[in-house]
């Protein structure tokens, strides 16, 4: 009986077993059905959602991206002919700060040249340790915006890496006090007031409560959306088109949310009613990523979440408000090791995730669980 052994950095040790007739390359395979097989035929990536942002300036590269809401005037004053014109009020907004981290995804393979030389052709291919390494940093890019969802529901302060940054870091009002908002909360502030608003939540729910994802919690979420206010407390309704729809892939979310989309008449109702929503759905987004955290958090339960975001109002500089900063491109390279007569294979990057405005983004815990 031929030796075998399975070794943890490299599974195939030259000269102690015999040519495989087949060998099946799980790296590409896994990687593939992750960005190819979307349950009910939905979008398994956030692209379009997140905006792509360079450090980069005219001036050379930057170590801080800032994006700073500049507010209208609070309210429009009257003046009687002859008489002073009022002063008008111009409060400074929210400031975002995304600091580079210092944090690179960053990998290395080392093979010596007399293993190089060894290795079977016949799986030479599947070894291919530059592919591995670029396999792995897009798997990577895969899962890390749904953890900028995963992640809506608790404070900045909570976030599992400090990739991930929220909006109002710079505080309102020149308060350089963190507001440390949720992405998802029922009490942002605005500049106005520096204090929640009427109009000023994207958690939808009843009672206090987050709404499951149906029907009439969706038509609740379009409704809830036209009183969404400005910095200065003015209407700014959302949500008027196209809308991106992103749920978990539990709890028949994905089939309710084509339902919805498809259906020329209401699922599920004898009286024959016309599906009015039908269309309003562009983008319907699921990914094992949000309830599977693969990047930074354990599996969770929230199993029950959903989100819609705004895609037809989108600012011309940030998109939905949902943006990735990059501040090292993926790099690889391969180099030799004189000294070891070793070939090394590496990869790295560093991008920041963050979120510059909740207006863009309406979401639910889906659980019935008190909204914060």
């Amino acid at each position: 009986m031929e030796s075998f052994y399975q070794g943890q950095k490299d599974i195939f040790l030259v000269g102690v077993r015999a040519d495989f007739q087949a060998v099946e390359d799980q790296a590409v395979k896994s990687v593939t059905s992750l960005e190819k097989n979307g349950l009910l035929n939905s979008d398994t990536t956030t692209d379009g959602l997140f905006t792509q942002m360079s450090n980069v300036t005219s001036e050379g590269n930057s170590v801080v991206w800032r994006h700073v809401s500049v507010a209208g005037l609070e309210s429009l004053s009257t003046r009687q002919a002859g008489g002073q014109y009022p002063e008008g009020s111009f409060p400074r907004g929210w400031e975002t700060v995304v600091t580079d981290p210092n944090i690179q995804d960053a990998s290395q393979v080392v093979v010596p040249d007399e293993r190089m030389g060894a290795e079977s052709s016949m799986y030479k291919a599947a070894l291919n340790r530059a592919q591995k390494l670029i396999l792995a940093t897009r798997r990577k890019n895969h899962g890390d915006p749904f953890d900028v969802l995963n992640q809506a529901f608790v404070a900045p302060t909570s976030y599992a890496s400090q990739k991930f940054v929220g909006k109002g870091n710079q505080g309102l009002d020149g308060n350089f006090t963190a507001l440390n908002e949720a992405l998802v909360t029922a009490n942002h502030k605005i500049a106005k007031t520096n204090a929640a608003a009427t109009g000023s939540s994207n958690a939808v729910g009843v009672n206090s409560q987050y709404s499951a994802f149906d029907a009439t919690s969706f038509y609740a979420a379009l409704e809830q959306a036209t009183t969404i206010v400005d910095d200065v407390g003015l209407p700014m309704p959302m949500f008027g088109g196209q809308v991106a729809i992103v749920v978990a892939n539990a709890n028949g979310l994905m089939r309710t949310a084509m339902e919805i989309n498809k259906s020329d008449l209401k699922p599920f109702v004898a009286n024959n009613e016309v599906n009015v929503m039908a269309g309003l759905l562009g983008k319907i987004v699921t990914s094992p990523y949000l309830t599977n955290s693969i990047n930074y958090t354990a599996a969770n339960t929230q199993n029950k979440k959903w989100y819609l975001i705004d895609t037809a109002s989108q600012d011309p500089q940030v998109g939905t408000g949902l943006i990735r900063v990059s501040f090292l491109p993926t790099e690889s390279r391969v180099e030799r090791n004189q000294e070891l007569d070793a070939i090394t294979y590496k990869v790295k990057q560093s991008y920041s995730y963050a979120w510059c405005d909740y207006r863009n983004v309406l979401a639910s815990l889906g659980d019935g669980s008190t909204i914060a």
